[in-house]
């Protein structure tokens, strides 16, 4: 028998099962809107989208995406805490190796096999691996980060001396994370832009979009990303025959509970994927809450005259623009949400993006505040047994590089109206570009 949820009374009133899995009904007038991440036209028009999904199907199944899609906080809630019932095995919801033209699959052939995330796996597998990437990130070892932080940040500054306008992504917003994650697990410094240009490639392989590229082009990102790998595999050998004490020595000296150590190729992909998530993560953050900021303008001074601030305002990014926009799960029985019954082995997507905008959660959900008492209770990291491991990383991060951007240049205006570009990604989303100017009396000394 099915298993409930949430139900909300009034809720059969208004809605239906799907008939033999298809999409729902509604006594509306009006057909629901598409939900499809792949499609341009409603990443520039989703939240509208999720706000009609929350008010009349929070719980609906969508054709295109072949997934039973979750938009309330509290069902998303439930389900993330719900680990016996909903499986985490290919959570990120791409699988590339199945769907890619042959020239590509035979490309990744020639590197390492693709092992899991710890974000993809189930308990106990999650929480073996799990207890070994926690190794590096204890609050000794954050707590130590911050004064290369924010070393890393005031230098990016620096950089910026007798210009007043720069592509804020470009010049602040990418290499404060890769240099930050390349000091945690060991990167040489000369090497990091080389390892941000290569992980672009695990980006481009996972964004869902690649099918739409020219076939060449396909395996040349698949190569780009052998040669990532094998870059890493040099890093791990080299890190088992002289270890020190950075993230890439822990994870190869930390064993299983079993007593196992690692292989290499479950090193190679767990780097790999601590590489691109400290990264990625962090740079969306900080574009995100920049143009949050400066698109209302009194949000930015009032930044400018408290930096405290700086951490409330990572938090409501985090919020109202979460770099993962959902995460996938599959239903292990019949569970009914809201009304609605997912079969056993049902694709849920959970909708990140529009839990954190849920009217039920956040009042005036829409607003950027900087004094929101409940903003951390966003899922901007997830929620549950898969919170993001780096989420300390990625908050110190945020803060300090929002302070230092506020202190040294408090003049910092958007150069271009209108929306940034957007990366085309299905589950991320960031800013790919974020124009911006400054007068001639910044950059500031540095505090």
């Amino acid at each position: 028998m099915p298993q409930a949820i949430g139900p909300r009374a009034g809720w059969h009133d208004r809605r239906v099962d799907p008939p033999s899995g298809g999409p729902a009904t509604t006594s509306s007038a009006e057909p629901l809107p598409e939900y499809d991440p792949r499609l341009p036209a409603f990443r520039a028009s989703r939240h509208a989208v999720y706000r009609r999904l929350r008010q009349e199907a929070p719980a609906s199944f969508s054709e295109r995406a072949g997934a039973w899609i979750i938009t309330r906080y509290e069902d998303v809630v439930a389900i993330l805490l719900d680990t016996a019932r909903f499986s985490a095995d290919n959570s990120i919801g791409i699988a590339p190796f199945e769907t890619m033209h042959d020239d590509v699959r035979a490309a990744l052939d020639r590197g390492y096999p693709r092992f899991p995330g710890i974000i993809e796996m189930d308990p106990p597998t999650h929480t073996a691996y799990r207890s070994v990437v926690n190794l590096a990130f204890t609050p000794g070892r954050v707590a130590a980060l911050e004064p290369s932080i924010r070393r890393i940040a005031n230098e990016l500054i620096e950089d910026l001396r007798g210009r007043t306008d720069a592509d804020l992504v470009k010049v602040f917003g990418d290499p404060l994370p890769i240099r930050v994650i390349g000091e945690i697990l060991g990167v040489p410094p000369r090497d990091t832009a080389t390892v941000q240009e290569l992980s672009d490639s695990f980006r481009m392989l996972e964004a869902g979009t690649i099918g739409l590229l020219p076939v060449d082009e396909q395996v040349r990102i698949a190569e780009r990303f052998v040669e990532f790998q094998r870059y890493v595999a040099a890093m791990i050998t080299d890190r088992r025959a002289h270890p020190c004490d950075d993230l890439v020595s822990v994870i190869c000296q930390a064993r299983l509970d079993d007593g196992r150590l690692l292989d290499l190729d479950e090193l190679v992909s767990t780097v790999i994927h601590l590489l691109f998530a400290g990264q990625e993560t962090t740079t969306r953050l900080l574009a995100g809450c920049v143009h949050l900021l400066l698109r209302e303008r009194r949000l930015w001074d009032e930044l400018v005259a408290d930096p405290t601030l700086a951490a409330a305002a990572v938090e409501e990014g985090l919020r109202l623009d979460p770099p993962v926009t959902y995460h996938l799960r599959r239903a292990m029985v019949p569970v009914t949400i809201d009304g609605v019954t997912i079969p056993a082995g049902g694709a849920v997507h959970l909708v990140f993006a529009s839990a954190n905008r849920d009217e039920a959660a956040f009042p005036e959900p829409d607003a950027f505040d900087l004094h929101r008492p409940n903003a951390s209770r966003h899922l901007g990291f997830g929620r549950g047994i898969h919170f993001c491991v780096g989420a300390p990383v990625g908050r110190m991060e945020g803060r300090i590089g929002l302070q230092v951007l506020a202190e040294r240049l408090p003049s910092l205006t958007l150069a271009e109206p209108g929306e940034p570009l957007r990366e085309p990604h299905v589950m991320l989303s960031g800013i790919a570009s974020l124009p911006v100017r400054w007068n001639d009396v910044d950059p500031r000394p540095a505090g």
